[in-house]
């Protein structure tokens, strides 16, 4: 990286690199931290690509999940950032020549602080400096949440239109309460009940979750020839190896454990824009089932609450009676001592 202003400030006991102007060189890779107190290398990783003059966002440097669109000369903007055009803080450019590729950003108010950053989130932001109010304000930043690649980690969906925006899948819980509570969803939601090959057990169940469909070709599923999905379904079922099945274009996708962890999962096909992926799960743990125990308890509890009413009325009788009784004795003997 090349910069043209270096200035560092100390802001909240941590230090940053502040860069009044700054330029990415096309060879070069900046890579997110892997948590807010590791700085050590993250899944998410920005860099060039010079022979379509565009900047791309990778997960783990192989699973491409957004592009800035080529360099438009004319308009000084990236095809797929129209918002350059309103900009009136950051003077763009963009140089190729022969010996090199770059993207650079100036200030048009020097005075101004900007800090350029590729977060744990998987997003790229742009953030300026605010004195008065002594904290960074968000300028810019993409894509849209859900638009990253594995943003809620294994088993987590993510919804666009729900807060938190990661969620478990049925039959599956945060695997780190406590990060899940601090909204470090990285470490994803494992099973409730593990899964079991064993001939008694009953045979297992599936959910419903959604790939993306851009993403789709990165899951890693082995395709099989059944052309009849409840063959497909049935392949799962008997494969002790098949986590998932997904029946696509009819054709017959199987996960494993080890593909199913990176797939990217959306909670709903809202935009119509994702493939209906169907994820094996303990029988205790599918939705049915569920519904059939809360029904057993339900029931249960309606008929102890009934005996129970029952057995209280019946004590409350027993009572009454025995102070009945004790009355009529003692009026008896107070009648005797009058006479």
């Amino acid at each position: 990286m090349t910069l043209n202003c270096l200035r560092m400030t100390k802001f909240s006991n941590e230090l940053y690199f502040i860069v009044h102007a700054s330029s990415i060189h096309f060879k070069k890779v900046i890579t997110s931290w892997r948590s807010t107190v590791d700085p050590g290398p993250g899944l998410y990783s920005l860099q060039i690509d010079s022979i379509e003059k565009q900047y791309l966002l990778k997960w783990n440097k192989s699973v491409e999940y957004w592009t800035s669109g080529s360099w438009d000369g004319q308009k000084h903007i990236f095809a797929l950032v129209p918002e350059m055009r309103l900009n009136y803080i950051y003077n763009f450019s963009y140089v190729d020549n022969d010996n090199e590729s770059y993207f650079t950003y100036s200030m048009y108010n020097p005075e101004i602080i900007s800090r350029f950053i590729i977060d744990i989130s998987g997003q790229i932001k742009q953030l300026s400096w605010l004195d008065a109010s002594q904290q960074w304000n968000l300028f810019w930043s993409q894509p849209q949440f859900c638009e990253v690649y594995a943003r809620c980690g294994p088993f987590g969906a993510c919804g666009e239109n729900r807060l938190p925006f990661c969620n478990c899948l049925t039959a599956f819980e945060p695997r780190s309460p406590h990060n899940w509570d601090l909204s470090d969803f990285s470490g994803g939601c494992m099973r409730k009940t593990k899964l079991s090959c064993k001939a008694k057990e009953e045979k297992p169940g599936f959910i419903l979750g959604y790939v993306p469909s851009r993403f789709f070709s990165s899951s890693e599923n082995k395709t099989l020839l059944p052309n009849d999905e409840s063959a497909c379904r049935n392949f799962c079922l008997v494969d002790c190896s098949c986590y998932a099945y997904t029946f696509v274009s009819e054709q017959c996708h199987l996960w494993n454990d080890e593909g199913l962890s990176n797939v990217s999962l959306m909670l709903s096909d809202s935009n119509s824009q994702t493939f209906a992926i169907n994820i094996k799960v303990s029988s205790s743990d599918t939705p049915t089932n569920a519904s059939k125990i809360n029904t057993k308890v339900l029931v249960a509890g309606i008929v102890s609450g009934f005996f129970g009413l029952v057995l209280l009325c019946s004590i409350g009788v027993i009572c009454y009676r025995r102070a009945k009784r004790q009355a009529y004795l003692l009026l008896g003997v107070h009648k005797v001592i009058n006479h």
